[in-house]
Formats: structure tokens, C-alpha cells, sequence
């Protein structure tokens, strides 16, 4: 291995960083025309129906867009406040809206470029 004997500077670039939650990333495929929103693991698991909240979200969204795929990830929260990882994934496979009264409630950020 050879040692590098001059010191070199970095040169000044643009770069960005993003949060690393502790939840489940997904992508969220919505159809507003269709009513329909798809959430799939990074799997590409179906996991839409363990989160109606977030597919009523979507759906009930201002902007004003037809179609739209999303990479996000989603995590449980207690007001402001994030949770383990391990309370998300309490969650059952598939939840009605009823069901998650009970469970923690989630929040999810999209991530953008």
C-alpha cells in the first residue's frame, strides 16, 4: 500500500444529508382520479393495508396532483416525538382503521431530490 505523502483539500461541492429515521421505507404509488393508494416495502411487499392513516392522508391531500409515486419512510410517533423501530413493527400485517386507535400513530417523510 502506498502512502500518500501530499495533503490535498477538498474541493467546495454541493451536497445534502437527510435524517436517518428509525422506521420502514416505502413507496407510496396514488391515483387520486382512481382513489387508490399502493404502499410496497422495500421488498416490494404489499403493506398498504397496514397503513389506512397514511392512504387517507394521501388521498385527502391539497395538492393538486393525479398521479404520484413517493419514496418515504414511516415511523411511529408519540406527539412529536419518534419512536423505536420495535413499536412499528407491533403493527399487524393487516389493520382497519378501527384496529389502529389502539396502536401507536405514524408519520411519514418523503423523501425528495
Amino acid at each position: 500500500m502506498e502512502k500518500i505523502k501530499k495533503k490535498t483539500a477538498m474541493k467546495a461541492m454541493e451536497w445534502r444529508a437527510e435524517w436517518k429515521y428509525d422506521g420502514e421505507r416505502l413507496q407510496v404509488h396514488a391515483d387520486k382520479r382512481k382513489k387508490k393508494v399502493q404502499l410496497f416495502s422495500r421488498n416490494l411487499k404489499d403493506v398498504t393495508e397496514r397503513y389506512p392513516q397514511i392512504c387517507s392522508a394521501i388521498l385527502n391531500e391539497k395538492n393538486d396532483f393525479q398521479e404520484i409515486i413517493l419514496d418515504a419512510e414511516v415511523v411511529a410517533v408519540d406527539g412529536a416525538r419518534i419512536l423505536p423501530f420495535q413499536v412499528l413493527a407491533r403493527r399487524p400485517r393487516k389493520a382497519t382503521s378501527e384496529e389502529t386507535t389502539d396502536l401507536a400513530d405514524v408519520c411519514f417523510f418523503i423523501f425528495h431530490s
